[in-house]
């Protein structure tokens, strides 16, 4: 289960950037809102959510704002590893880190 996080929290990792504002331009409903998790996720730990649990109720919330699409229980189906797997060739990954397969551990 993931953990609470305060603001401070929520505006340095959940916060979206410009470039990724471009990637999630063309989704919509809970698309937009599944794929957005995954790519504020993906830096913080260099992977993906295993499932919607990894995810606290305050980032999905402050994510939904962003997008403008409300944050209900739609999520729990658009986190899923085969939707990870999916939007990974989509994602932009920083040059010279390989992308990290879904479930498994990041590199440190």
């Amino acid at each position: 289960m993931a953990r609470l996080l305060d603001r401070d929290e929520l505006v340095e990792h959940w916060t979206l950037l410009e470039d990724e504002r471009e990637l999630i331009a063309g989704r919509r409903g809970p698309t937009r809102l599944g794929f957005t998790v995954m790519v504020t996720f993906f830096p913080e730990l260099g992977r993906f959510p295993r499932g919607r649990r990894e995810v606290t109720d305050e980032a999905v919330e402050y994510v939904a704002r962003q997008v403008g699409v409300e944050p209900g229980d739609q999520l729990a189906g658009a986190v899923t590893a085969g939707q990870a797997q999916a939007w990974e060739s989509v994602l932009r990954v920083p040059e010279g880190q390989r992308p990290v397969a879904v479930g498994s551990v990041a590199p440190r």
